[in-house]
């Protein structure tokens, strides 16, 4: 009974230790909190949807990187097969987040490279 009580004890203090501790990720101007699942673009709260802060999570991940369309609809949309319907999603979505992230800002975040995928990179000015 002793055992189970201390074991019950040591997993609460880790998880509490665990929600006490935050992850933040930075890049440029933007900030992810990702315990608070918040992003603030130069100081400024940005609402994403779940789907949408998902998407930018997969894009931090891969910062500097060219992320594929069929890399996103298996990460994020947990899609083994990538068809033309899935790649339109994306496409929404992808043009959603970054009218969320980049409109109204000097530099832009989120690059498209044609016919490859999407990028997360400081860029010119637009």
């Amino acid at each position: 009974m002793a055992g189970r009580l201390r074991a019950l004890l040591c997993r609460a203090t880790a998880n509490l230790a665990i929600e006490e501790k935050k992850v933040q990720w930075q890049f440029s101007d933007l900030e992810v909190d990702l315990t608070e699942r918040r992003v603030i673009r130069a100081g400024k709260v940005v609402d994403l949807t779940p789907r949408e802060f998902d998407l930018l999570i997969q894009l931090l991940r891969n910062a500097g990187r060219i992320v594929s369309r069929e890399t996103l609809a298996r990460e994020v949309w947990q899609e083994t097969r990538r068809a033309a319907p899935i790649d339109n999603v994306i496409d929404v979505h992808i043009t959603r987040l970054r009218r969320k992230i980049d409109d109204g800002y000097a530099r832009r975040l989120i690059h498209t490279v044609r016919g490859v995928g999407f990028a997360l990179k400081e860029g010119a000015t637009g």
